[in-house]
Formats: C-alpha cells, structure tokens, sequence
C-alpha cells in the first residue's frame, strides 16, 4: 500500500540522507565479508521487506539464516535468524565503532566467527561525520520515517513494474549511490557496453539533485536531441549532464492529489519512452 509523502526541510532530509547511507554500509559490509562476491556486486546489496519495514543483507552463515537488517523510521539494527529479528541495536547516540562491536558480540553469540567481518570497501559513498567516530543522531523523526515510506513506495511500484516487463531484475537497494533499483535487459549481448536496457528506480537524494527523485534511464544513451520532454508526464524532465535519465523529483508528485498515480504515470510512460528510443 502505498504511503503518504509530506514535504519537509531539504536540508533535514540530505542530513538523515547521509546517516542513513552511512549506517546502511553495515549491510554491505556484511556482505563484503561474508557472503561469496558476485561480479555485479550483488553481494553487497540489499532487499526491502515489507514486514519489518526494513532492508536486509544478503543471507549468510553455514546454512545461509543470518542477515543483517537496517530499519530507517526507528533508526535501529536487526540481527535475524531464518527472518526472525532476534537482537536490534538502537544507533541515536551510538557511534559506528559501538555499532561494529555489538555486531561482532552478536555473532560471536551466535557460534558464527565474526573475525572476518570488515567495513573496507571498493567504493566510495559521500563523508559525514559517522565515519570519522561522530555519533549516530535521530534528531527528528519525520525525516527518518519520510524516507522508510520513500523506499517502501518505490519497491512497491518497481517490482510491479519488473512483473509487467520481460528482462526484469530483482529490486534491490545499491550501497554505493544508495538506490533502490532493477534492469529491463532489451536486448542480450555479451559485451554490456552493446547490451539495450532500461535502468528504473529512485534515489533518496545526491549531489545531481539535493530530494529523492525517480529515474529511468535508457541505455545505450540516446542522443540529446531526441529528447522531448513534453513527452514526459507530471511535470518530470530529461537530465543529460554527466547520465541520461527522466527524472520525476518529490517535488513533481508531493502534492498530487492521487501520488502513486503520478509516480505510475512517470515510470511507465518513460519506460516506454526508453524502449522506443533505444
């Protein structure tokens, strides 16, 4: 079901944007650590689960039970077994070295060695001052849990979206920009700079656009002069510096009367959109 978006403060949401972000490298590094690495870094992704209004790691362990889980609108850790939370960790207050050594605590308590768990990474994410040893801060709530229902919404309406389209990948929630997304694959090729495909999802915010915004990108990039963006609904604009991508911002649908509607319209007219031109 899809959740209400409220406006808020631009500068409130990049904040938690940035703690989030960071906190969420903990599902990452889990599977750094402990999961076999997949070519396409799927190992170090995560999957929304509606139910416990979180996003968790990749399975691990010897029976592959374990996973680490993040909940953005209480801003806490959950350590589970088989899907069942049994360890939640509070992060207001806490700083990630207090994070990593409840985590290790709780594996080591689970007979699993947590000698191997690493938070060095092959990318990088943006600075803030909870990798330097600053504290963790729930300073309001309302942006924590505007972004939970952000990401609740957007998995919802991709994987709809990936159930209508053939070719599609799963939604999952990539920790170097920190979107959630899928891949329509076109058309196959074994070189992937020739493959055709079209890239859908939504981005809590970066340095291209300071609110969350959907995206659909289609690929190979199409030239710039095919671009029309009256053909694009909602008030939604094609973005050409450095990506090509529609781009449908929070505020092009906040104050919709129907929001999931206006969110729809965008994703499946420029997805359309992005076949043709492809």
């Amino acid at each position: 079901m899809w959740r209400s978006i409220q406006k808020i403060d631009l500068g409130d949401l990049k904040k938690v944007r940035l703690q989030l972000h960071q906190a969420s490298q903990m599902l990452a590094a889990t599977g750094i650590s402990f999961v076999e690495k997949q070519a396409d870094d799927g190992h170090t992704n995560m999957e929304w689960i509606e139910e416990l209004n979180a996003f968790e790691s990749s399975a691990f362990g010897s029976h592959l039970q374990l996973r680490l889980g993040i909940n953005f609108e209480q801003f806490k850790l959950i350590l589970l077994d088989d899907g069942h939370g049994f360890s939640e960790f509070a992060m207001h207050g806490k700083t990630e070295a207090e994070a990593i050594a409840w985590y290790n605590s709780e594996l080591k308590s689970s007979n699993f060695d947590p000698a191997s768990f690493t938070m060095k990474r092959h990318y990088e994410i943006p600075e803030t001052q909870q990798a330097s040893g600053a504290a963790y801060n729930l300073f309001d709530a309302v942006p924590f849990l505007g972004f939970s229902n952000h990401f609740a919404n957007a998995d919802l309406l991709l994987r709809n979206i990936a159930d209508q389209n053939a070719g599609s990948s799963e939604v999952r929630c990539w920790p170097h920009h920190f979107d959630l997304g899928m891949l329509i694959t076109v058309e196959e090729n074994d070189d992937p700079e020739k493959m055709k495909s079209v890239g859908v999802g939504f981005s809590p915010g970066d340095d291209n656009y300071d609110e969350p915004y959907y995206y659909v990108s289609p690929w190979p990039y199409p030239q710039h002069s095919l671009l029309i963006n009256d053909e694009l609904p909602g008030g939604a604009k094609w973005h050409t510096d450095g990506f090509v991508s529609a781009i449908l911002t929070v505020s092009d649908f906040q104050s919709a009367k129907n929001q999931q509607q206006h969110v729809e319209n965008f994703l499946d007219r420029a997805v359309d959109i992005s076949k043709t031109l492809i």
